[in-house]
């Protein structure tokens, strides 16, 4: 039976290294290790999960799925990680200094920071 999913998806969850896709019946997908079958969460991609296929190896296949779990909960932290780093890219000063406005030296803002400066130093 081959896997109609690329088991390296950036996005996929690691249960999907023990289990396939039932190419009769792509609602359904069948566990590696007992050949089960397990409804994919309904007949309509957007309900498909992967809830049964978890609870599934936690009864069954205790081993696996403490070793699937881990793998998991490491996967998720890193994809975490990954996207607070690309989501927090640096400004260049430059650009910094081009898209900011500045306050005219007698206006109230400008003088309540100034005051607020002053103070610090002081």
């Amino acid at each position: 039976m081959e896997n109609s999913f690329v088991k390296a998806s950036a996005n996929m969850s690691c249960v999907w290294y023990n289990f396939d896709v039932n190419q009769e019946d792509a609602s359904n997908s069948i566990c590696v290790i007992c050949e089960g079958k397990f409804s994919r969460g309904g007949n309509d991609i957007k309900n498909y999960t992967t809830t049964n296929f978890i609870s599934h190896l936690q009864l069954k296949h205790p081993r696996i799925h403490k070793n699937f779990s881990e793998m998991d909960y490491l996967l998720s932290n890193e994809r975490k990680s990954n996207n607070l780093n690309n989501d927090r890219k640096q400004i260049k000063l430059d650009n910094f200094f081009e898209r900011k406005s500045y306050w005219k030296h007698d206006h109230p803002t400008a003088i309540r920071i100034t005051k607020l400066i002053a103070d610090m130093i002081i």
